[in-house]
Order: C-alpha cells, then sequence, then structure tokens
C-alpha cells in the first residue's frame, strides 16, 4: 500500500527493520520490494527484541524538522495517507503553521475508537468530521513529534522498560500492560510519558466509518488468528479534505469527552490574529488546483453566505455545462457549520465534490458592507490574496452573488495572452463610460506589478482596521466607506505606474446597477448599459443577503431548489451569443469576418432586408 501511495514528487524514505530472528521469506521479500520514492534501507537486529524495543528504536529524528510514521507489517496506509499526514504537519508546526500546539505529542493515521477509562467502551468521538486532540494514542500508522520523541526515547534509554512502572490508574491499558509480556507492549510506556506531560495526539475524523490506516489485526503479538481489516480506506480525495484544520482544536480527555478550556496549555487557547496567518494548508490546496487548472477561481463564504453559494455553484452546472468551473474553484469557509454543508453539496447526482478548504475566522452570520466586522474579513481575505499571488498562483477572485449566464472564462483568459498580457483583468462597477474597479470580479496574475498593489491594500487595509477598538459593539458599527478595500484597490490601480489593467466589455459584464429597472422593461438595465444581454451579473449595490436572494428570485436568476440540498430543475432563461459571430443587423458589417449566422433585423420591410442581404452576397434568388 506505501507503494501505490501519492507523494506528489517529494522524497520519502523507506526503512524496514527486520527484528532478531526474521526469517528467510521475510529478508527476501524486504529485499525484493523496489522503492522508487527515496532511498530504502534494511536494518537487521541481531538479537529479538520485541516489539517494544522495535519502537522504541525505530526513529531518531536529528532535528525537529525532521519526520517520520512508524508502521507494523499488518497495517495497510491509504494512498492519501501522505498527503493529510504532510498538511496536518505544516498546519500544526511553527513558525508558518496555522496556530502553534505546544500540547501535540504526535499524529495518528488510526480511526478512534478505544476510550480507555474504566470502564472502558468503543465510542467514536464526533467532532463534525475535524481533525481533533485526544490523550489516547493511536499506534496504527503513528507519527511522533520530533521533539517530543527524543524527550521520550532518552528516558526510555534511561531506566529499565521491561521493569519501570508506567501505570496509569483508570486506565484499562495499565491492565493489558501488566497482563502480558512487557517487551509486546510499547503504548503503555508512550501513555505514562504522554500523561506525566499532558501531552496529545492529533487525529482524523472521516466520513462514512473511513480510515487513513487499517489494521488487518494478522496473527502476531496481539492476535492468535488471522483477522480482517478493521475499517474501510478513504480511497477518494472527498474523503479526505486537506482543509479543515481549525485554528482551534478541541481536546479530549480519557473518558473521551471535551477538557475544559482552563486546562489547556497557555500558547494553545486564542485564536491566531489575522496579521499572523499564513494560510498554510490553504496555500498548499491552491497550488494544487494551480498546478492542475493554471490559475484558481477563489471564493470566500461564511454560514450566512451558504445558501447563495449553493445557488452559484447550480448555476454554473447549468448554465456551463462543457466548462467544468467547479473543479477550478477553491470553496474558503470561516466557520465549521460553512464548511459541513458545502463540503456535503454537489448540486446532483453525479456531480464531482467541490473543493472545499476551511480557513477559521469568526464573524456574524450577516455581514453589510460599511460595518467593522465586514472590512475586518476583507483584510482576512486581502491577507489571504497576498499569500497566493506570493506563492505565484493566478487567482480569480469572485463572489457567489453573481449569475453566470453565460462562460465568461475565454473572455477573461484572452486578456492575460501575449506580451501585452494584463496584470489584472476586472470589469466595473458603475454605468458606462465609468471605470470603477469591481472587487468581486478579479482575475489576479501574479506579477510583481499585482503583488505591489494587493501588498498597498493590505498595509492601508490593516491600518484602517487596527484604529477601530476591538470590541462586539465597534464590530457591528458602520463605518461607511473607511474601510472600503475596494476603493483602496481602485486608487490604487489608477496610480501605480505600468500596471496592466484589462477591463471587461461593460454591457457583458455589469453590476448590480443592472437590476434597477423593470423586469419587463424595453432596456434590460438602465442608462448606460447596453440592450446586450449581460454574461456576468453581479448581484451588488444592494444591502443584506435576503435582499439579495429576493432580488435574484424575482429575475429568476435563482437556482437552488426549496430544500436548499438540491439544484432546481432546469429552466428555459437567456443565453448569449457572441455578437461577434452572431452579429445582428446593426453590426453585422462590423464582423462579418468572423459571423456563423446574421439577422437581417434592425430595418423595416422585405425589399430593405434582401437589399441588406445582397450587399454582403448572401442572398440567392
Amino acid at each position: 500500500s506505501l507503494k501505490h501511495a501519492h507523494y506528489d514528487g517529494d522524497r520519502v524514505d523507506l526503512a524496514i527493520h527486520l527484528d532478531g530472528g526474521f526469517s528467510d521469506g521475510a529478508l527476501r521479500i524486504a529485499e525484493q520490494q523496489a522503492w522508487a520514492f527515496g532511498e530504502k534501507r534494511i536494518m537487521k537486529a541481531s538479537q529479538n527484541g520485541g516489539l517494544a524495543h522495535s519502537w522504541f528504536t525505530a526513529w531518531q529524528p536529528t532535528s525537529d524538522a525532521d519526520r517520520a510514521l512508524i508502521l507494523e507489517d499488518d497495517v495497510e496506509v491509504s494512498p492519501l495517507f501522505y498527503r493529510w499526514l504532510k498538511a496536518a504537519w505544516r498546519a500544526y508546526s511553527p513558525p508558518s503553521g496555522i496556530s502553534e500546539v505546544p500540547d501535540l505529542g504526535g499524529i495518528s493515521l488510526q480511526r478512534q475508537t478505544l476510550v480507555p477509562q474504566v470502564p472502558h467502551q468503543s465510542m467514536v468521538i464526533e467532532n463534525g468530521f475535524e481533525p481533533y486532540l485526544y490523550k489516547l494514542v493511536g499506534s496504527i500508522g503513528y507519527s511522533p513529534h520530533p521533539a517530543r520523541w527524543r524527550e521520550f526515547t532518552a528516558w526510555v534509554n534511561s531506566v529499565d522498560f521491561e521493569k519501570v512502572d508506567v501505570s496509569v490508574p483508570g486506565l484499562v491499558t495499565t491492565s493489558w500492560w501488566r497482563g502480558m509480556k512487557r517487551r509486546s507492549m510499547w503504548t503503555q510506556h508512550w501513555i505514562w510519558w504522554c500523561n506525566k506531560e499532558k501531552l496529545f495526539t492529533l487525529y482524523a475524523s472521516l466520513r462514512g466509518k473511513k480510515t487513513l490506516a487499517a489494521h488487518w489485526r494478522e496473527k502476531g503479538e496481539h492476535f492468535t488468528n488471522v483477522g480482517t481489516r478493521d475499517f474501510l480506506l478513504a480511497t477518494k480525495a472527498s474523503e479526505v479534505p486537506l482543509g479543515n484544520f481549525p485554528a482551534v482544536l478541541n481536546r479530549y480527555g480519557w473518558d473521551a469527552k471535551p477538557v475544559p478550556s482552563a486546562e489547556r496549555p497557555s500558547g494553545a487557547a486564542p485564536q491566531t490574529e489575522y496579521e499572523k496567518r499564513d494560510y498554510v494548508g490553504l496555500r498548499e490546496a491552491a497550488r494544487k488546483l494551480q498546478l492542475e487548472h493554471g490559475f484558481v477561481v477563489l471564493q470566500l463564504l461564511n454560514r450566512g453566505y451558504v445558501t447563495m453559494t449553493k445557488s452559484w455553484v447550480c448555476n454554473v452546472l447549468q448554465k456551463l455545462p462543457t466548462n467544468d468551473i467547479l473543479a477550478k474553484t477553491l470553496f474558503v469557509t470561516t466557520d465549521a457549520e460553512s464548511f459541513e454543508a458545502m463540503s456535503s453539496f454537489s448540486g446532483r447526482d453525479g456531480a464531482r465534490a467541490l473543493h472545499v478548504y476551511k480557513e477559521e475566522w469568526a464573524s456574524a452570520k450577516s455581514l453589510n458592507y460599511g460595518q467593522v466586522a465586514y472590512y475586518q474579513m476583507m483584510l482576512f481575505r486581502t491577507r489571504m490574496l497576498v499569500r497566493l499571488l506570493q506563492d505565484g498562483v493566478t487567482v480569480w477572485l469572485t463572489e457567489a452573488d453573481a449569475v453566470w449566464l453565460g462562460d465568461p472564462e475565454p473572455y477573461v483568459v484572452t486578456q492575460t495572452a501575449g506580451e501585452e498580457a494584463a496584470d489584472i483583468v476586472t470589469m466595473s462597477d458603475r454605468n458606462q463610460p465609468g471605470k470603477f474597479l469591481n472587487g468581486g470580479f478579479q482575475f489576479l496574475r501574479p506579477t510583481a506589478k499585482t503583488l505591489e498593489v494587493w501588498q498597498s491594500v493590505e498595509k492601508r487595509l490593516e491600518k484602517a482596521v487596527r484604529s477601530w477598538k476591538a470590541t462586539e459593539d465597534t464590530r457591528a458599527r458602520g463605518v461607511g466607506d473607511a474601510g472600503s478595500e475596494q476603493l483602496m484597490l481602485d486608487q490604487q490601480i489608477n496610480k501605480m505606474p505600468g500596471l496592466r489593467v484589462a477591463w471587461m466589455d461593460p454591457e457583458l459584464f455589469v453590476s448590480g446597477l443592472w437590476y434597477n429597472t423593470d423586469v419587463h422593461g424595453k432596456s434590460r438595465g438602465p442608462a448606460g448599459f447596453g440592450k446586450r444581454m449581460p454574461l456576468v451579473i453581479l448581484n451588488n449595490w444592494i444591502v443584506g443577503n435576503g435582499a439579495k436572494i429576493a432580488r435574484a428570485k424575482a429575475n429568476r436568476h435563482w437556482y437552488l431548489a426549496d430544500d436548499e440540498r438540491t439544484c432546481a430543475a432546469g429552466k428555459m432563461d437567456y443565453v448569449v451569443l457572441p455578437e461577434t459571430q452572431f452579429p445582428p443587423g446593426v453590426s453585422a458589417r462590423n464582423n462579418l469576418a468572423t459571423a456563423v449566422m446574421i439577422h437581417a433585423n434592425w430595418m423595416v420591410g422585405t425589399g430593405t432586408k434582401e437589399k441588406f442581404l445582397e450587399s454582403f452576397g448572401l442572398w440567392n434568388r
């Protein structure tokens, strides 16, 4: 199973330890196994030391940057184990992790079921399918913390491990240890050490009773009969989320009950400030999508924006059936509720699972433009964008309150090709002929100029947010445009020398001002907009999610079913065909070279139409 795992080009060395008394067959198998991912080493013990000794000598880290996974020979791993384990270590390793976990003893790939406090029981901790910390070690695929493991093995080497008393009162594991050969059980020593040092083990929490490492319970030290796999392995990417590592981990004691916050280490308590975040896991997820698709469509949402985002998913499923835009989209959720809702939503049967990542950020359910809390969220997003641009990720920033009536990708991407490729592609948030950058529709190439613009906005926005006292009353208070990153961006792009900005066709890409007319009016949209049906309409210039949803429904731009779990049935709607290929009569002459069909309209009388077509050589009597 190790040979079939995804290592994504990383070097991964394999060390095979054979305890004394190994058979010729075991040695032959070890020698014959090819390993293409790094160095393979075989260590052969001259004497049989037993299971415990094998664990204590399996790994000796030389630095805190070293990582290892210790496996027994009856363990099978998921093909996705390495991606999750790597992401977990990155998330909780200083200085770049999302938060420091000073009481982390190691990470287990095992599915947790044992509650060791007497009377012991089998019970799975319910933690909303998020990783969590648990007092009990999981030995079926264990990755110790290098510093804690060095301290532990140094202690083991200083005592007679077969005679030292490692009893922990009240735990069934103590009874097991007392009832078997001391050399056959290593976990009790680690349990005793973790209890003494107040350390925890990090566990994954996967859906469908899946696991990252399965135990085959083969005949050996602990089982007398040949067994079967204890749990099914997670084999699909959708079963192993790499983006739901919370900044604040829940901790569970020997009884599998939450540990009171007063008992938590001081370094683990508060949520990390936005200014200290580096979005490690998020950046990793974005880089993978960038490698696959060339850019990442990014949407940020909290629990108050879930239904809007679901409607947008349904919108693109219906309107863009040949462009799998959702495969290129990373939905960044800021709370457990929105993460759970989007992770379990695909819109329709057979649709691929969405790429959903949780970057925890405390905010009210409803955020309105002008509130301090809204601008704090925008700073959170701005810092995220800066980090992605620094990583060389091309970001297409979109918002779910838009409706896509056609595919905007060809229009956007063509602006980023060639020698005069734009640094930023955006649309105007105002009526023609004015131009004002729309904050919810931006295609950002990771150029030096783009990064300079966004870093400048980050500094200005952070200064504004810091100027407001951080209280709940202030967070809800309105401060007008004082923290608007959109205003800051528009000012910045207009004064940045050498920055190339491309503006989308203002008739095809419109703001919420387009809705300010009678639904059945002759001119679909207010003065300043054209008569063509737009391709993308942003549902802004209106306050509150409820008002946005009502307007979308009134204009038949709502695609989520009433049950909020599936997409609404397909419905007739406008489809915008490119004018260059399907020009009306008024623009046919300008588009003759590219037209595949011309409509001889905008003229009166059959004779006039005949002469019009004859002038193009298109009239056949």
